[in-house]
């Protein structure tokens, strides 16, 4: 009778999780191929650069250069830590125990006032998905979590997630993050910087430093760099000059002034040219900044390099997006 009980309970369960992959998961979207991750659902953007290779404006989302882990500064890859997944390396695409330390946590304030997406969801939910809380946006986020660490590495899934979350200011990736805000590349943040810029993935529209978030985002980085003095990541030292030293935005650049109508222009033509191939562009003008003068309007679509100083120069290692291609106009 009892065994009868058991497989009774046991072929009900089954129907059960079979209902709920056919509602829930049915429509998991497809993972792509290891490289196209970089280029998926990509929110297209244009660099006007002049004939000397200087950024005259941009226009839609920025992007900066696709930066390896190895080039940032130690303590900004654990500030990213500090602020979304500090027990990254040690969990699976799920962690447990976060999700056991929130539902405490949120049962505690009666309301929901702590998260448990890892990081790997959080990359999954900004390649594939959306912000919806349903259950089955939830569901589908730990499947594709789980599909994503049997594809890459976990300092794979790290670098691609710097290289693909928002920063608010419509700046995609930690590079075009730290040249919007800072000016510079993200290799020569600072740690109050670095804190700062890790604060922001939580709310970047509402933390977005350039339109009054500021003073919330340094609060955020206070907290950031707590946890990364708690964790052994840096020194008290380390935190008190940090908290000693408020990151400065840079100065606004103006706007695109003179070169409005031409930049009209050039823009429309670029989009016919490149089809949709490239997922940003760069276009060349034969424009001399500095005479004012316009002599002529040859363009080069160029793919990912926007944002910065940085697109002054050609950078074959690491400013190439995989998918886009190099088209002259």
């Amino acid at each position: 009778m009892v065994a009868l009980v058991f497989l009774s309970i046991l072929i009900v369960g089954g129907v059960a999780i079979f209902a709920a992959s056919q509602t829930y998961l049915a429509d998991v979207p497809p993972i792509p191929a290891r490289e196209a991750l970089w280029a998926v659902r990509r929110t297209p953007g244009m660099t006007f650069v002049d004939h000397t290779g200087g950024i005259i404006a941009t226009r839609g989302a920025k992007y900066g250069r696709r930066v390896s882990l190895a080039e940032l500064p130690p303590y900004m890859i654990k500030a990213v830590l500090a602020a979304e997944d500090r027990r990254f390396y040690q969990h699976g695409p799920i962690d447990l125990q976060g999700i056991a330390r929130a539902m405490r946590q949120n049962a505690r304030a009666g309301r929901s006032v702590q998260g448990a997406s890892t990081l790997t969801q959080q990359l999954a939910r900004t390649l594939f998905l959306n912000r919806d809380p349903s259950l089955k946006r939830k569901l589908q986020e730990a499947v594709l979590a789980w599909r994503l660490e049997q594809m890459l590495s976990k300092d794979d899934v790290l670098e691609l997630y710097l290289n693909r979350t928002y920063f608010g200011a419509g700046a995609y990736g930690l590079d075009a993050a730290a040249r919007t805000y800072f000016g510079r590349p993200a290799s020569t943040l600072t740690l109050s910087e670095a804190a700062t810029l890790a604060s922001l993935p939580n709310a970047p529209s509402r933390l977005a430093l350039n339109t009054g978030g500021m003073p919330a985002a340094w609060a955020r980085a206070g907290r950031v760099l707590a946890i990364m003095r708690e964790e052994g990541w840096i020194t008290p030292q380390q935190e008190a000059f940090a908290l000693a030293a408020p990151p400065v935005l840079a100065s606004s650049t103006g706007g695109e002034g003179a070169y409005s109508y031409i930049l009209d222009q050039a823009a429309g033509e670029a989009t016919t040219l490149a089809a949709g191939v490239s997922p940003d562009l760069v276009v060349r003008l034969t424009i001399d900044t500095v005479g004012g003068r316009a002599r002529g309007t040859r363009t080069t679509g160029q793919p990912g390099r926007a944002g910065g100083p940085g697109a002054r120069r050609r950078d074959p290692g690491h400013g190439r997006w995989p998918g886009s291609r190099t088209q002259r106009l």
